[in-house]
């Protein structure tokens, strides 16, 4: 015999399961190549390995950022705090080959030390 659900349990299409699958917080990933400079919010991100360091990242194939990445072949994660989610909702919003999201944002970036690619203050932490 099976059990019906309890009340209160809300059905959700099949589709709506990767929401649940997310676990990881929402990083800024950031890149440069050849002047050109993105920040795109990134949920799909995991270690791979300590030795080397490796970091795994899903962008969908469309996006403007993907490009910069294959191109420099680095990138940079930043992970905000609270007071940054209104800029992640908003970068989230915004295509970078149509606008410069830094200087729509006026996020302060600062220089990293092995990578081309920008840092976000007020970040919690960078990788």
């Amino acid at each position: 015999m099976i059990n019906p659900p309890p009340d209160g349990i809300e059905r959700r299409p099949v589709t709506a399961a990767p929401r649940i699958l997310q676990g990881a917080p929402v990083a800024l990933l950031t890149t440069r190549h050849r002047g050109n400079s993105n920040v795109l919010p990134i949920a799909w991100h995991m270690p791979l390995s300590v030795e080397p360091p490796l970091v795994a990242v899903a962008i969908e194939k469309t996006r403007y950022s993907l490009d910069l990445v294959l191109d420099s072949e680095e990138f940079a994660l930043n992970f905000p705090g609270r007071a940054l989610l209104h800029h992640v909702q908003y970068l989230g919003s915004l295509r970078g080959e149509d606008i410069d999201k830094f200087e729509a944002t006026q996020l302060e970036t600062f220089d990293a030390t092995h990578i081309t690619a920008p840092l976000i203050h007020d970040c919690v932490a960078w990788i």
